[in-house]
């Protein structure tokens, strides 16, 4: 009798850049957008959840792994670990660019 093998769980992504969309009930309503730097990705969900805050007006949010480096910016601008930054209109497709 043969059995099937369980695959070995794949570790998390180590500490890396994450960019975050707030999505907002309103769905006319500009979704807030970050950049937020990370130990894995278990602590990029708690920076997201954190940014979205406890509104009624917000419906969750989407986060994405980048690689580096990212369009147009340097390492040294880059937010610390644990932190974030707000995203410009016109960055955000360059992020996604870079989605891992």
């Amino acid at each position: 009798m043969t059995t099937a093998k369980t695959p070995a769980p794949r570790p998390l992504p180590a500490e890396g850049y994450w960019a975050v969309q707030i999505r907002m009930a309103d769905s006319k309503a500009a979704a807030p957008r970050y950049l937020c730097h990370a130990s894995d990705a278990a602590a990029a969900r708690i920076i997201a959840g954190d940014l979205m805050g406890p509104s009624v007006t917000v419906h969750g949010f989407d986060y994405y792994r980048l690689t580096l480096p990212l369009p147009d910016r340097a390492v040294a601008d880059l937010p610390v670990l644990g932190g974030w930054e707000p995203v410009r209109a016109g960055a955000w497709d360059g992020l996604m660019l870079a989605r891992a």
